[in-house]
């Protein structure tokens, strides 16, 4: 989150919009957007196509 404390920005991997800006509802949307990216047309996920 934008808004978390200067070590833990420093630390971490990824750093989203505060809380104020719905930051957790972005990276979980842009999450789900990936993976549905990532799928064949079938909806299946690859180890699951024929």
């Amino acid at each position: 989150m934008a808004n978390a404390e200067p070590e833990a920005l420093e630390a971490a991997d990824e750093v989203t919009l505060s809380n104020d800006e719905d930051g957790v509802a972005a990276v979980i949307e842009r999450l789900l957007e990936t993976r549905a990216l990532s799928r064949p047309a079938s909806g299946r996920p690859p180890s699951e196509e024929s």
